[in-house]
């Protein structure tokens, strides 16, 4: 009896070892909740007119112990964007990375910036496209364009990343 108990918590307890490790989750703030808020009016750069308003299209956010780092693409009054923020401990949410419709940078320009976010989206333990669909294509894609001619225009006007 001892030893058939002694067998099944060590079965279990090899079980809940070998079991994939879960990563942090991905989630969306809801709309009107603080955390939304909070991030939104970092993009909206404090203009509160109506027009300023965004149409998103994608929110993610994943926290990753006192770590937060979210993906927001949309649309403004301008154009189409892309967006990464970062939270540390309980700060205030910070811009580091974007590309948005307008403008145009080089496809060298581009490989770096989009390399530079897949490595930063790296840190927080989590598939980079998980949070942000796509991206690790876009950056071989890029830097692959990069090769073949560096100074074709291949991106957006671009904000933050490696060089901001």
């Amino acid at each position: 009896m001892i030893s058939s108990l002694l067998v099944n918590t060590a079965t279990l307890l090899l079980a809940l070892g070998m079991a994939p490790a879960s990563g942090p989750t991905v989630v969306t703030p809801a709309p009107g909740s603080p955390e939304r808020t909070a991030i939104l009016k970092v993009l909206h750069h404090g203009d509160a007119r109506p027009e300023a308003r965004f149409r998103i299209r994608d929110f993610r956010v994943v926290r990753n112990g006192s770590r937060a780092i979210t993906y927001i693409q949309g649309e403004s009054e301008v154009g189409a964007f892309r967006s990464i923020l970062t939270q540390e401990a309980r700060m205030p949410w910070r811009a580091v990375w974007g590309e948005s419709d307008g403008g145009g940078s080089s496809c060298d320009t581009g490989a770096r910036h989009y390399a530079w976010v897949v490595r930063l989206i790296r840190t927080y333990k989590i598939d980079p496209d998980t949070l942000f669909p796509g991206v690790t294509t876009k950056a071989q894609d890029l830097k692959q364009k990069a090769v073949d001619d560096p100074e074709a225009q291949c991106v957006g006007d671009l904000d933050g990343g490696p060089g901001g």
